[in-house]
């Protein structure tokens, strides 16, 4: 996105409520009244950009440095830009936006603490509600570094600029919520400072009241290191798990993965097993030489009539056939002591003489 088309971008998102409500808040000279969502919107459009930052803030007006806030690359920034930039802020709003900014530049601590010293209001402002804006990231500043400025933005703020002092609150309440130490620190500050007059015209705002506010952060800042904390347990388990499953699937040594499990010496997989010597697989078994395969066979008196007996004593009962698939029916024995279960089918096509016996052993 160029100067040009951002421009006339900004113009087609103003209005003339926005405009009053900026009005109500010190915003003075050149702007269109965009709200803070377009702004946001037109910021996402265009992406990070230091050129066109640049000549959004060289428009001087104040929605284009507004916008210029939100698309400057801070790693781009350096302490002659933060300084230059500082000099233009001319009301709360601006030097709110351009404080976010400035906290996330390189040299941002360095710039920010010495713009707490300025005899400006708006870069005084600036100052403080950056190291506001950095405090509020643990790690950024050492605890006694925080309980340093804790001391600091105590001395004379009743007699600072009428919008320094909710900026010195505001930082009392983000060091505040660091900590159970810190956040003591803070409210006993907090009482010794006592109530706060900040003229903030005809806006709808109010001074923060630090009694309130800090415990408030801080418990809302315990909630958000419980969450991370779980966020982080749960992120070990899952690791955890994911090893697990990677070492389960590895193949073991010797082995390919998805390889069929070796056979025996002599045999292929999914082979038939072998068949006994004389044998063809599925071939009917063998018969006693001189007789047929479904000849009706007599043995010294055996019958396979109903009821009658052999000269073995094996009986072949209720009606049990010797023709070859015939049922040996309940109670049917063979010679050898061998019962033919119930109902049992046989499973060779053909009978196979046993022992004289005409009622064939049924195969399971």
């Amino acid at each position: 996105m160029d100067l040009a088309t951002a421009m006339k971008a900004l113009e087609a998102a103003g209005s003339e409520k926005t405009r009053a409500t900026y009005a109500r808040h010190g915003v003075t000279g050149p702007q269109f009244g965009v709200s803070d969502a377009a702004l946001g919107r037109l910021a996402k459009e265009a992406g990070g950009d230091a050129e066109l930052a640049r000549a959004l803030w060289g428009t001087g007006n104040h929605d284009a440095r507004v916008l210029a806030t939100l698309v400057a690359e801070p790693a781009r920034l350096c302490a002659a830009d933060l300084e230059a930039w500082s000099k233009d802020l001319s009301c709360k709003v601006l030097a709110d936006a351009f404080a976010q900014l400035a906290a996330r530049a390189p040299g941002a601590k360095d710039a920010l603490l010495a713009f707490t010293k300025s005899p400006d209001e708006w870069i005084g402002r600036a100052g403080w509600i950056g190291v506001a804006a950095m405090a509020a990231s643990p790690g950024t500043f050492p605890e006694v570094e925080l309980s340093g400025f804790i001391s600091a933005l105590e001395k004379g703020i009743h007699r600072a600029k009428n919008h320094v002092k909710d900026a010195r609150l505001c930082l009392l309440v983000s060091i505040g919520a660091l900590s159970d130490e810190l956040e003591a620190k803070a409210l006993a500050v907090a009482r010794r400072i006592g109530p706060i007059d900040v003229d903030l015209g005809d806006s709808a705002g109010e001074t923060p009241d630090p009694l309130t506010y800090i415990p408030k952060a801080r418990a809302h800042r315990r909630a958000q290191q419980k969450k991370a904390e779980k966020s982080l347990e749960r992120s070990g388990r899952d690791e955890v798990r994911a090893k697990s499953v990677e070492a389960a699937s590895a193949p073991v040594a010797g082995k390919k993965a998805g390889a069929a499990a070796p056979q025996d010496a002599g045999k292929k997989a999914g082979a038939a097993a072998p068949q006994v010597t004389g044998k063809k697989a599925g071939a009917a078994a063998p018969q006693v030489t001189g007789k047929k395969a479904g000849a009706a066979t007599k043995a010294k008196g055996a019958s396979t009539t109903d009821g009658m007996k052999g000269a073995d004593g094996v009986k072949a009962t209720g009606g049990a056939k010797a023709a070859g698939g015939a049922k040996a029916t309940g109670g049917a024995k063979a010679t050898g002591g061998v019962k033919a279960a119930g109902a049992a089918r046989a499973s060779v096509a053909t009978k196979t003489p046993i022992n004289g016996v005409g009622a064939r052993a049924a195969r399971r």
